[in-house]
């Protein structure tokens, strides 16, 4: 079973973004024939860089990029300093450009042609978070700080986590990292499932626990102290608690 703990859309990411170093340049070529240089054209003029990695035919690729497109209308819409590139290591121009048109998207997108592969290496060694598998999101702020991974517990919040971290590296956003870290479960996944810590005083913490098809296969409430979860089905799961505290933990697992 592989995991991916991921929390609170603003506390836990600014967390992330300080254990790694700044992301590395890279000069990209996008289906159309546009480059993109990282720093040059983005981040030296302030910009945020929002990536996708992904490959054709990824679970959920589809309805989360179709989501991502309608945030990066609005962020365009606003005269946000964003840039938004979509990734795939595993596709030519061609695969891509269908794509574009089945989903839908204005998004550039860069195949392995157009120099993706090394892009997108750098965020799969281990170096800025755990790799688990696309479509996945990586977000680069004007001084190179980076965001790995942000992910909800649907379509919906994940695209709303995104939007969160924007806001945070264009220095809009709250650090709250310290008083994260009081008095919140903590998730450990292993072969069996999920085990679950609540802190004294966060008992009847809310579990929610989803396949990546949306189905909710688990709801129920955490006591203090250990939970043993387990899990049995195959695939992406996703998990959602809401704790006492109004904290929320989310995070994907695969099994």
């Amino acid at each position: 079973m592989k995991a991916y703990v991921m929390g609170m859309a603003v506390s836990i990411l600014t967390a992330s973004a300080g254990v790694a170093q700044q992301a590395p340049d890279f000069t990209v070529t996008d289906i159309s024939g546009t480059e993109h240089q990282l720093y040059h054209d983005y981040l030296d003029d302030g910009q945020v860089v929002v990536m996708g990695f992904f490959y054709v035919g990824a679970p959920l690729a589809t309805e989360v990029f179709s989501s991502l497109q309608d945030l990066a209308n609005f962020e365009l819409a606003e005269e946000a300093p964003v840039q938004f590139l979509l990734m795939s290591n595993l596709d030519t121009e061609s695969d891509l450009v269908q794509f574009a048109d089945q989903a839908s998207i204005d998004i550039p997108l860069v195949g392995y042609e157009g120099g993706a592969d090394d892009a997108m290496t750098p965020y799969m060694t281990g170096e800025f978070g755990i790799f688990y598998g696309y479509p996945m999101f990586v977000l680069v702020g004007p001084d190179g700080t980076v965001i790995y991974d942000p992910w909800g517990d649907n379509v919906e919040d994940t695209i709303a986590q995104i939007s969160n971290a924007i806001d945070l590296l264009l220095g809009e956003g709250t650090n709250s990292i310290d008083e994260a870290a009081v008095a919140t479960p903590t998730v450990l996944v292993t072969p069996e499932g999920l085990d679950i810590t609540v802190p004294t005083q966060q008992n009847n913490s809310l579990l929610n626990l989803y396949h990546s098809n949306g189905r909710l296969y688990f709801e129920g409430f955490l006591n203090e102290g250990r939970n043993a979860i387990p899990v049995q089905e195959k695939g992406i799961s996703l998990y959602s608690i809401q704790s006492r505290n109004g904290r929320r933990i989310t995070g994907k697992f695969s099994k």
